[in-house]
């Protein structure tokens, strides 16, 4: 346990029936999100680890089990803590709550991409909503959003 909680990767390492000890999984995904790599299916179907691991590194998300690739919290979780998870949470941007979190952690970035923006945007138009009023009003965004 001690090699995990230094280096959550450490698990890579361990012996099979190792990575579906959900404790020992829980300390390495709390050290490193992308340990969730080396857990077992069970582990990655996991709703408490998968959590635990996006709360670290949202893009970690990449590694959760189909199960739970359809959580919202989830991805919501993974967006707040790195929005690059967007590229494992697509599908959920129809979701209001889901597009709202992506926009505000876009926005935090010193200069959001335009692409990124349309993205979302061609995913759910409503998301037009959570933008800053300057691309509001700008033409392209708006014909996207309809």
């Amino acid at each position: 346990m001690a090699a995990v909680k230094i280096n959550g990767l450490n698990t890579k390492y361990l012996d099979k029936k190792f990575r579906n000890d959900k404790e020992l999984i829980m300390e390495a995904v709390k050290e490193n999100g992308n340990a969730l790599e080396f857990a077992s299916k069970a582990l990655k179907a996991n709703r408490e680890v998968v959590l635990l691991a996006v709360e670290n590194k949202g893009k970690a998300f990449r590694f959760a089990a189909q199960e739970v690739n359809n959580d919202k919290e989830v991805a919501i979780c993974a967006l707040k803590q790195d929005f690059d998870a967007i590229d494992y949470c697509i599908s959920l941007l129809k979701d209001r709550e889901v597009a709202k979190t992506a926009c505000e952690t876009l926005f935090k970035k010193e200069d959001p991409d335009k692409e990124d923006i349309k993205l979302i945007l061609e995913k759910n138009g409503q998301a037009l909503e959570f933008l800053p009023d300057e691309y509001k009003k700008d033409k392209e965004y708006c014909e996207i959003a309809l």
